[in-house]
């Protein structure tokens, strides 16, 4: 578990080839790791799990994982080309980085896999948009030139072609969080540019805005309302009016520091709270009250490059197990199935989903009418943070891969798929047959939804507002389909066919349909799919039998069993819960068995079917484990 502070900021300590972590509410390093290159700019992951560095004549990416003690690199990526700036894409899947000075190389790595691929590109400096849309946005210095790149799932970048003028020599970037707007710092010009990224199919100028020295930085609020400038003299403080897509001051200070100006590199942040302005000098690190108060410089730390802020909270154990109990709390359990941690008292739950970061549980329930309860998981014990009513009992539920949606269906026909935002609390539905949900983990918004009594499963899209829409693409998936699970890739998907006792294997690579590629007969009627990390294994439960264990192949797009065991349980008729789980290096299972009608308890095996735990007690249906992402 992370040793960080509950508020910090990341100092990049380029000439000592060093990053230091600073508490913000001290001023005092809280850690100090030393890196294996001259790094430049930093960038954290919206969820602070991971921070990506970028390094110049060292050529490398450096990916760090913040929630070990200390934080370490993980993956070390090699570079074609000097790297200046980096940005994260909004699903944390990606971080893209340029260099500074002359047309080069874009690069794109994958947090997922380690993997990275590049492009030319004219670019100087790289932002990318928060609405999921997959824009990239890039400065192209001495054209004076905002250019539009996009990233797709695979991460993948293309050139779009479109570019719009931004002033004379535009050095940096910064979206609003909606994604609506960019502010463009045009360094000799003196002036802020912002650009309306609103409309998928155009970009372009609104306003300019002056301001007093070069501007190096912008730095937007968390509800995009204000925005601070740092320029060579000073911070500016501005109101932003979407409306009229204008800036408008509201105060300025003189930070009296040395600024040296890189690409694309922030050399200020706000940190956690949105308090205090942290600023990068040539040697020093500076903390400012939001008006300009010196709050003090921090000692130890020689800062000379990016700054990221960032915020620690308490996580879950790996491998704590989630599940909803028949007295209606939400339990919490270790690998040997014995209770950890406090319980949240939730009252007729059923089913539980979590979040990839861990932060969030969603739990359906049918107490004073439809609800689905809202869990936080970063305080201890966790709580309940929100609970909302919906139109219709929700049983069968997915989460978005960007943790900010939930998305639901109930268990009879004719109902309503529910699209809950873990981020406002709102409720949006459309009408639907479907009785079992998955979502897809790539990113693209892909929805699968199972229509039981008519043999279907049917494609959904759900937006970066979380409105949701049926494509009207379905594809006959045989009789009684019952569950759903995507390969992690979300290139392939696997259909759980109760009465016809096999699973069908669904091509979803493509954006605009998806196909049937195989199917695989079962011993026992499926009830739950597991796809292991690195989707070569899928794991069936299957009733009253069997776990059967398969080899998938994505070229065949076939599977092959590679093993199997009897469980001699009880499992489960239940649409889209899974009443089966496995833990991060997959070598348990925890298995749902019925005990009466309404009551279940779970046990846990080794993938070779060794019974290691359990009974856990008495139970209803549902479970999730904590995984590192």
């Amino acid at each position: 578990m992370s040793a960080l502070p509950g508020n910090y900021v990341i100092a990049i300590e380029r000439a000592i080839r060093r990053v230091s972590f600073v508490d913000m509410d001290t001023l005092t390093v809280a850690q100090q790791i030393s890196i294996d290159g001259d790094v430049v700019d930093v960038a954290v992951t919206g969820d602070f799990n991971k921070a990506v560095i970028c390094s110049f004549n060292a050529q490398k990416l450096f990916e760090m994982n913040l929630r070990t003690n200390p934080p370490s690199v993980v993956h070390t990526f090699n570079s074609p080309i000097p790297l200046e700036a980096v940005a994260l894409t909004a699903d944390n899947r990606f971080a893209v980085s340029v260099v500074g000075g002359s047309p080069s190389q874009m690069v794109s790595y994958s947090l997922e896999d380690a993997s990275g691929s590049w492009i030319p590109a004219d670019a100087q400096a790289v932002a990318s948009s928060p609405d999921l849309s997959g824009r990239l946005l890039t400065a192209r210095y001495n054209a004076g030139r905002v250019r539009l790149y996009y990233i797709d799932n695979a991460g993948m970048i293309t050139d779009s072609g479109s570019e719009v003028m931004a002033g004379d020599t535009p050095l940096n970037l910064a979206y609003t969080p909606d994604g609506r707007f960019c502010f463009v710092a045009n360094y000799y010009a003196d002036e802020i540019v912002v650009l309306y990224t609103g409309n998928l199919n155009y970009f372009g100028e609104t306003s300019r805005t002056p301001v007093i020295g070069h501007p190096q930085t912008i730095v937007v609020s968390k509800n995009g309302q204000r925005v601070y400038v740092l320029t060579t003299r000073e911070v500016a403080s501005f109101e932003f009016d979407p409306v009229a897509q204008r800036l408008s001051l509201t105060g300025r200070f003189n930070h009296n520091l040395d600024i040296v100006s890189y690409f694309g590199v922030d050399r200020m942040t706000l940190d956690a709270t949105e308090t205090k302005l942290i600023i990068s000098g040539q040697n020093q690190l500076a903390a400012f009250n939001l008006t300009g108060t010196l709050l003090g410089i921090v000692p130890g730390v020689q800062s000379d490059g990016g700054v990221a802020a960032g915020q620690s909270s308490y996580r879950l154990p790996i491998d704590t197990i989630l599940v909803p109990s028949r007295s209606g709390i939400l339990q919490f359990l270790d690998e040997t199935l014995r209770p950890i941690i406090g319980e949240v008292f939730l009252k007729n739950a059923d089913n539980v989903v979590i979040t990839k970061d861990c932060t969030r549980a969603i739990v359906p329930s049918y107490d004073n009418g439809s609800r689905l309860m809202d869990i936080d998981l970063t305080t201890r014990p966790p709580s309940l943070k929100h609970s909302v009513q919906t139109p219709v009992s929700v049983l069968s539920l997915g989460i978005t891969p960007d943790s900010r949606y939930a998305v639901g269906v109930p268990s009879h026909e004719n109902g309503q798929m529910v699209s809950y935002s873990l981020s406002d609390q709102t409720v949006k539905s459309i009408p639907t047959d479907a009785q079992a949900v998955a979502v897809s983990p790539n990113g693209s918004g892909l929805i699968l939804a199972a229509c039981y009594v008519k043999g279907l499963v049917r494609c959904y899209r759900i937006n970066a507002q979380g409105s949701v829409t049926d494509t009207g693409i379905a594809v006959e998936a045989g009789n009684d389909p019952i569950n759903l699970a995507f390969s992690p890739d979300g290139n392939f998907a696997f259909v759980a066919n109760w009465e016809a006792q096999e699973i069908v294997v669904l091509d979803t690579s493509s954006p605009y349909y998806i196909s049937e590629a195989s199917r695989t007969g079962l011993i026992g009627k499926p009830q739950t799919i597991l796809v292991s990390r690195d989707g070569s294994k899928v794991y069936v439960l299957t009733s009253p039998l069997e776990v059967q264990i398969f080899n998938f192949d994505p070229v065949s797009k076939r599977l092959t069993l590679s093993s199997s065991f009897n469980h001699n349980l009880r499992p489960l008729f239940e649409f889209g819960v899974d009443m089966m789980a496995l833990n991060s290096d997959e070598t348990r299972l925890y298995i749902y068995t019925f005990v009466t009608l309404t009551a279940r308890t779970m046990l846990a095996f080794t993938t070779t079917g060794e019974r290691l735990y359990g009974p856990s007690g008495v139970l209803t249906q549902g479970v999730a484990i904590c995984k590192p992402m």
